[in-house]
């Protein structure tokens, strides 16, 4: 879903800012999981919360988006 709403904003030019927080799973969840997985990365919900909260604060005070650089190869 991301990749299309980036391409959406993209090709339509709509003027906003879109993109994905990625978080990682809770110490419940990976407490219950089996080798290999037992070794996955973990955070509290609260934390979790903390972190989207203060991402989407500092998105909206924003005054532009910054210009991704380009790759000459």
């Amino acid at each position: 879903m991301m990749y299309t709403v980036l391409h959406l904003v993209e090709r339509k030019r709509i003027p906003t800012q879109a993109g994905f927080i990625h978080v990682p799973a809770t110490p419940s969840y990976v407490a219950k999981q089996a080798y290999p997985f037992v070794e996955m990365p973990s955070m509290s919900i609260e934390l979790m919360t903390l972190g989207v909260l203060k991402s989407l604060a500092t998105t909206a005070a924003a005054p532009s988006d910054i210009q991704a650089p380009t790759f000459n190869y």
